[in-house]
């Protein structure tokens, strides 16, 4: 019996030319009170997972600013304290901001979230 091996061969890219530019989030304080969307944090980010249920609200950030809102697809990345370094795929989210502790990474076409978050 014989068998065949295909050759994938890979492609050597940078994060800069399959993501968009990393953004960092939105600096406000978190509210119990349902007074815009949720907050996502990095405590917020436990076990792989995040209960939206517990995740604080903010105050809608101005209109005309950048866009801190989050998207399926989105990676979060933790970039201070205990935790740097810390990816998280979103999967699906209610109307949720990330804050300032996380930078934002998004995957251009071509490249599925999923990978870059196995990558990171």
């Amino acid at each position: 019996m014989t068998s065949q091996h295909s050759s994938l061969e890979w492609e050597k890219v940078t994060l800069q030319d399959c993501c968009f530019r990393p953004e960092y989030g939105y600096t406000a304080s978190a509210s119990e009170k349902p007074v815009g969307p949720k907050f996502l944090r990095i405590t917020d980010i436990q076990n792989g997972r995040v209960d939206w249920g517990k995740v604080p609200y903010v105050e809608r950030p101005e209109e005309g600013s950048r866009s801190y809102f989050l998207e399926a697809g989105d990676v979060v990345v933790a970039r201070i304290g205990a935790t740097t370094g810390k990816a998280y795929l979103i999967e699906e989210c209610p109307e949720a901001v990330f804050a300032s502790y996380l930078i934002r990474v998004r995957a251009k076409p071509g490249l599925l979230p999923k990978f870059l978050i196995y990558c990171l």
